[in-house]
């Protein structure tokens, strides 16, 4: 979606609804929906993988934003900052216990911080770990890095002592491919299903596919996640869009796979 409001009419249309579409079988409604899009259009999650120690001493954990290099380190030049949304552990990213398959240091599992997609596009960030009584004193930092395109849809891990940020592991070659199941919980009821967008809809899902995997994982059917309530007025389907806790219909993670991809046309 790249307007407000987004129409589709679909002919011979049914009830079988999946985050956010309908799918035909045959039968005659509804024609048409509309859903609104008034704030999660314009959100995207960026997950992080960071070291076990960055939750040490009630740190600060921030991603910040700026429109250059200079201006993270001097907060300026439309400096903002933000804290963690969300939490997810892993299987993959669990060292601590032996059993991951991720061993280069122990790992707290995957943050993620939910943004304005215009606050990062384009624009230089970094993640800092700051003291919680004096947030002048960065007691670590990824270093500046600019965002690009699609850079949203895989998971960044920060490395060694939280020196450096990786950012380019992707496709067959991501480590993400091996998350578990219930990790894409968070990942995928980020993304709106019935918006053709690249940062946070069905635009997105060769990317998603390659870097999680998508259709070479099994179990997807037995995990449910939930998604943006709808409301039915006769013939027409409005999905709500206002906020991202506004979640309450329940679909299966293949469900929702199912439904991106047969948007998407790959």
């Amino acid at each position: 979606m790249t307007s407000l409001f987004k129409k589709l009419t679909i002919s011979s249309l049914s009830l079988i609804i999946l985050s956010g579409i309908v799918l035909s079988v045959g039968t005659s409604e509804p024609s048409e929906f509309e859903p609104e899009a008034l704030a999660t259009i314009d959100n995207v999650r960026i997950f992080v993988a960071r070291p076990s120690f960055w939750e040490g001493s009630g740190a600060l954990q921030l991603l910040r934003t700026a429109n250059s290099a200079t201006g993270l380190n001097v907060r300026n030049d439309g400096y903002q900052e933000f804290t963690i949304s969300g939490y997810t552990s892993d299987t993959y990213y669990d060292n601590a216990t032996g059993n991951g398959g991720f061993d280069e240091y122990a790992v707290a599992g995957i943050v993620y911080y939910e943004i304005p997609y215009s606050a990062i596009n384009g624009k230089w960030f970094d993640l800092v770990r700051l003291n919680p009584s004096n947030i002048n004193q960065v007691w670590n930092d990824v270093g500046n890095i600019q965002f690009t395109a699609d850079m949203n849809h895989r998971i960044l891990r920060i490395w060694g002592n939280g020196g450096g940020l990786v950012t380019n592991i992707l496709g067959t070659n991501a480590e993400s491919r091996y998350i578990s199941n219930n990790a894409l919980i968070p990942i995928l009821s980020g993304y709106l299903t019935c918006s053709s967008n690249t940062h946070n809809g069905y635009g997105s899902y060769t990317a998603l596919r390659d870097n999680f995997n998508l259709e070479g994982r099994s179990g997807l059917e037995s995990i449910n996640m939930t998604d943006f309530t709808w409301t039915q007025n006769g013939n027409s389907i409005t999905y709500d869009y206002t906020n991202s806790g506004n979640v309450t219909q329940t679909i299966t993670l293949s469900a929702k796979v199912l439904a991106m991809k047969s948007q998407s046309g790959n």
